[in-house]
């Protein structure tokens, strides 16, 4: 004979967790960063050496078979300069960084958060095809077209895996969509096919989103680099979240547009990240 046993109250176990803390993760997900979630448990602007938590750690763990929420969040190297920068946390929990276009700096007076290096090297060595979207707010455009806000590249190769620039994104992609240089809310999504070119035995992965003048092409963006509020970033593996007889690109066209109506969601009427107040440039 059986029994049917009812328990009242609520069961409470901090061990169980959440499958996905956002709501537009996915299983291939592998970096995610939501500043608006409050999951991402962010309140202040990061400061060096900190971390910047990524909300899909625990399947990028299980993706990679490697790593845990310390060595799969970003780091960040803060080197910001009081009178060269601003930098605030908005209203709406963006993070917004103004940066100096009269007195900048050649080295430092930059904020930049490293995307893990596991998953930097994941990414240029597995084979898979990759989405990476990022939303943002450009408060100041840039002056140069030479500019790399967000790249993944072998640090001893001339072929990018990715690089955000002014005008465009480069690299190996089968598709794209890029507001460009304009100002105001801004969403960017890129299908990579993987990198180009061979490695050598030597070569670092340069893999950061940046605030300044940072990276191998800073010399070129001194007084030109942007000023903006980063809101939201996405890395998933398409070959990981394809459905079964879905392909990476059929995988792309279906998170690009679920992301799209999520982005419009949290940036239209009632949104998230609407009428967000930060200081002026």
């Amino acid at each position: 004979m059986g029994y049917r046993i009812r328990v009242s109250g609520t069961i409470s176990n901090s061990n169980l967790g959440k499958s996905k803390l956002d709501k537009i993760a996915n299983n291939g997900s592998i970096l995610l960063v939501n500043f608006g979630n409050t999951e991402q448990k962010f309140s202040s602007v990061p400061t060096n050496n900190s971390k910047i938590r990524n909300l899909a750690w625990k399947q990028a763990s299980k993706i990679l078979n490697t790593g845990d929420e310390n060595t799969l969040s970003l780091s960040v190297t803060n080197s910001l300069i009081t009178g060269k920068s601003i930098s605030e946390v908005t209203s709406k929990k963006g993070l917004h960084v103004i940066i100096s276009q009269e007195n900048d700096v050649e080295n430092g007076n930059d904020l930049i958060l490293n995307i893990p290096d596991l998953i930097a090297n994941y990414m240029v060595t597995s084979g898979h095809k990759f989405l990476i979207e990022v939303w943002e707010k450009i408060t100041r455009k840039p002056t140069t077209s030479i500019t790399s806000d967000f790249l993944i590249k072998r640090q001893n190769s001339s072929n990018y895996f990715v690089s955000f620039e002014r005008d465009s994104i480069s690299g190996n992609k089968f598709q794209s969509t890029f507001a460009g240089n304009v100002l105001g809310n801004r969403r960017s999504i890129v299908g990579l096919n993987g990198p180009t070119g061979s490695p050598s035995g030597t070569d670092n992965v340069f893999s950061f989103y940046k605030f300044g003048s940072a990276g191998p092409f800073g010399n070129f963006e001194l007084n030109g680099a942007s000023s903006k509020i980063l809101y939201f970033m996405h890395i998933v593996d398409l070959d990981v979240a394809k459905n079964i007889g879905e392909s990476a690109e059929q995988c792309y066209s279906r998170l690009d547009a679920d992301s799209l109506s999520y982005y419009n969601s949290l940036f239209g009427e009632g949104g998230a990240y609407q009428n967000d107040i930060h200081t002026s440039v």
